[in-house]
């Protein structure tokens, strides 16, 4: 720099220099005498880092990309290392190039400070001073000042309040450096280490079975880290969080056997179902049928399997799974039995029988203790008893009882439920005449259905929301809803959900803008088995309207009586039965 200051003193010329901030520190008054103006360059913000990771991967997962976001934080050359590696299919590996870059800075610490730091990055990012005190009580390092060095060198940045009590809460400075360090333990220390810090956590008390279930399976525990993956997965499903459920659950189940197995494999299919996974849920209720677990979770895995098989329309088999579990747990509790009796509520209620399905949800209501942990079954057999009040016409009744249904299972943190009697809601008003009302809670059905991960909830929102628009006659926004809601059935499988967004479509076909090619295809369509009984009678009578085979007195009285309530075809149903008869 002083060669070139010489050499060019009489020119005009401009100096740019890169370098770290440790540079500083090794060459502190090469700058002095030239008055340098200094620019720090600040890692880049979460929307410019995933503008950059789009730019590259336009098309790929919203998870993949704001995964390397989070590891690279704001580090452009990390961040062209990570979608290099993701790009060849290796995106939980650390790229070497990166690996190097921080095995440099950690190779450079003082021996017992690079050693404590090995040892935290087994906790994962946050750690606690006491936790690897307890990790290297058996090697000569002063836990404490090695802590003390990679606090002055910004390696670990300590937290202003710590999750333990009592003992200092610490995180590495950057996701990738932490890899890296962890990357640099051997395989045998690594799992010593895991058992070690599951061992510290226990003795803790306050221990995350989530975490505790992973560092158990890491140290090589199969039977702890079992156990710890079905109460974390019970609890996030409990939560609501079932995405998070199904992962830990199926963590589980590579190793449970008996019991365990049975267990998790009823959370996995609880899961499932939530998720709109419903053949991955049938294969699990099997898999947990085939361990022979206890009476109780019997009757648990038969209401599962059942409900299930009603969503994806297949009612005789739902039916007979529900035989076969009170059949093979004859020695189950009465709580357990009253799960199995609530799915039977909810099948007689979808197979066109409301009388049953009243008289099942009403046995439970009288014989379930009003207990927290009977919340659940007692929150579905209200919900089946307002659907039953709904279908027989009691429909004052059926208002009350879904908006209890929404309000509980929202303040018990069941949304799962209250979004699903959130819809029901919403037909109820619209049957009553309060389009507005039934239009924002069906809105806000479908719109918390996407976020919470509920596909089946955000469709039959969807499809409800068709019948609103088309009393408006809006049968543009009609048919976008009929065709959204068609979709997510096609894509869970769901036969009834499907078959009503045809039979919508057969509706817009018929009432709509006239089309002479579209509506006897879309009424022959929507003529499906899995639709139920007063929409396929519609249907079917709505198509002997587009044939010509109905005086034109009784056609405009069809239409009149499908326009005035299209989400309540009780008028239009007996209609068209008479009709059809004739």
């Amino acid at each position: 720099v002083d060669v070139l200051g010489v050499a060019l003193e009489r020119l005009p010329f401009a100096l740019v220099a890169f370098g770290r901030p440790s540079a500083r520190e090794r060459f502190p008054a090469i700058w002095d005498a030239r008055r340098p103006a200094r620019f720090e360059l600040k890692p880049l913000g979460d929307e410019a880092a995933t503008r950059l990771v789009r730019h590259v991967m336009d098309e790929a997962p919203d998870a993949l990309v704001a995964s390397i976001v989070e590891r690279a934080q704001g580090n452009p050359l990390f961040i062209e290392e990570l979608v290099r590696a993701a790009a060849q299919g290796d995106a939980a590996e650390l790229p070497l190039a990166i690996h190097a870059a921080f095995q440099v800075r950690i190779d450079a610490l003082p021996a017992p400070a690079r050693r404590t730091l090995l040892a935290a990055s087994v906790a994962g990012r946050v750690l606690w001073s006491d936790a690897l005190s307890a990790l290297l009580a058996d090697e000569r390092v002063d836990v404490e000042q090695s802590l003390e060095a990679l606090l002055q060198s910004e390696t670990l940045l300590e937290r202003p309040r710590s999750r333990f009590a009592g003992t200092r809460e610490l995180v590495f400075r950057h996701a990738l450096l932490r890899d890296a360090a962890y990357a640099m333990l051997p395989d045998e220390e690594r799992a010593a280490l895991h058992g070690a810090l599951a061992g510290w956590l226990k003795a803790r008390g306050r221990a995350d079975a989530a975490e505790l279930a992973h560092h158990l399976e890491e140290a090589g525990d199969t039977h702890g880290a079992t156990l710890a993956y079905m109460r974390a997965s019970a609890r996030s499903l409990r939560e609501g969080a079932a995405g998070l459920a199904r992962e830990q659950a199926e963590r589980g189940l590579r190793w449970a056997e008996g019991p365990a197995r049975a267990a998790l494999a009823e959370i996995a299919a609880g899961a499932c179902h939530r998720l709109g996974l419903y053949e991955e849920g049938l294969a699990h209720s099997s898999e947990g049928l085939a361990a022979r677990p206890a009476p109780d979770v019997t009757l648990r895995l038969a209401a599962d399997r059942a409900l299930t098989l009603r969503r994806l329309g297949r009612l005789e088999e739902a039916e007979a799974a529900i035989a076969a579990g009170l059949e093979q747990a004859r020695g189950a509790s009465a709580a357990a039995r009253a799960v199995l009796r609530v799915e039977r509520a909810w099948t007689h209620y979808n197979a066109g029988r409301p009388e049953p399905a009243l008289q099942d949800a009403r046995a439970v209501l009288a014989s379930t203790p009003d207990a927290p942990e009977l919340a659940s079954v007692r929150l579905g057999a209200r919900h089946a008893e307002a659907r039953a009040l709904h279908d027989l016409g009691r429909l004052e009744e059926a208002l009350e009882a879904h908006r209890e249904v929404v309000e509980s299972a929202t303040e018990l943190g069941h949304r799962w439920r209250g979004e699903g009697a959130r819809h029901g809601l919403g037909l109820v008003l619209l049957a009553l005449g309060r389009d507005e009302e039934a239009a924002r809670e069906l809105e806000r059905a479908r719109a918390n259905g996407r976020e919470l991960g509920l596909p089946s909830t955000a469709g039959y929102a969807a499809l409800f929301l068709g019948f609103v628009h088309a009393r408006a006659d809006r049968w543009e926004a009609c048919a976008e809803a009929a065709r959204e809601a068609a979709a997510l059935g096609e894509e869970l499988g769901a036969a009834p959900l499907l078959a009503g967004a045809r039979v919508l479509l057969g509706v817009v076909a018929a009432l709509g803008p006239r089309d002479p090619e579209a509506p006897l295809a879309a009424l022959e369509e929507a003529d499906d088995d899995a639709a139920p009984l007063s929409w396929r009678r519609a249907a079917r009578a709505l198509e002997l309207r587009e044939r010509g085979a109905l005086a034109e007195r009784e056609a405009e009285a069809l239409r009149a009586a499908i326009a005035r309530a299209p989400g309540d075809l009780r008028e239009a149903d007996a209609l068209a039965l008479r009709l059809l008869e004739r």
